[in-house]
C-alpha cells in the first residue's frame, strides 16, 4: 500500500490530488458517454474497468518518467551551480514513490463512478453515478485544504466544477457519437 503519513503528504499531494481527480473524473465521463450511447451496463462496467486500470498505469508512467525528467534537470542545475543534492532529495518525492501513489489514487478515484452500473439501470446508474461523482469531487477539494490550508468551501467547489465540466464532454460525445454513428 501507498505510504500516505502525514510528513510525507506535502511531498505527495500532488500525485494523490491528480490521481484521486483524473481517475473520477476520467472514469465518470467515459461511463457517462457510454450511458448517453445506451449500451448495456455489462459494457459499460467493462469498459471503465478496463479503462481504470490502463489509466493507472498510463499515469504512472507518465508521472514516473517526467519526474524523472524533472529530478536529472534540477541535479544538473545543481552540480552546474555547485549547490547541495539534498535539497532535491528532501524536496521531492521519487519518480517510483511518486508513479506508484499517482496509479494508486488514480484506481481509487475511478471506482465511485462504476459502481452504480453494477446495481441500477442505466439511467439510474448514471444519475447516481454524476452524483457519487459530484460528491467525491467535492470532498476530495475539501480534503486536500488539510495540506493547502485554503478556504474548504472555496476548495471543494473549485474541485466539482472542474471535474464535472470534464465529465461533461464525455457526456456531450457520447450523445453527439450516438446520433450519427449510432449504437441501437
Amino acid at each position: 500500500m501507498v505510504n500516505i503519513r502525514k510528513d510525507n503528504l506535502g511531498k505527495s499531494i500532488r500525485e494523490i490530488v491528480f490521481g484521486l481527480e483524473d481517475g473520477l473524473v476520467t472514469t465518470l465521463g467515459l461511463t457517462a458517454g457510454l450511458a448517453a450511447s445506451l449500451v448495456a451496463n455489462n459494457i459499460v462496467i467493462i469498459a471503465a474497468i478496463v479503462e481504470m486500470f490502463a489509466g493507472a498505469v498510463s499515469m504512472a508512467a507518465g508521472t514516473y518518467l517526467s519526474n524523472k525528467s524533472q529530478l536529472e534537470f534540477i541535479a544538473k542545475e545543481i552540480k552546474k551551480h555547485k549547490k547541495e543534492k539534498k535539497f532535491v532529495e528532501h524536496t521531492f518525492t521519487s519518480p517510483a514513490k511518486a508513479a506508484l501513489t499517482i496509479s494508486f489514487f488514480y484506481i481509487l478515484g475511478a471506482i465511485p463512478p462504476i459502481l452504480p452500473y453494477f446495481f441500477a439501470s442505466l439511467y439510474n446508474a448514471l444519475i447516481s453515478s454524476v452524483v457519487i461523482g459530484a460528491l467525491t469531487l467535492f470532498g476530495i477539494g475539501v480534503w486536500k485544504t488539510r495540506i493547502t490550508k485554503r478556504e474548504p468551501m472555496k476548495s471543494g467547489f473549485e474541485m466539482l466544477v472542474v471535474g464535472l465540466l470534464a465529465a461533461l464532454v464525455g457526456f456531450i460525445v457520447g450523445n453527439i457519437l450516438n446520433y450519427y454513428v449510432g449504437v441501437i
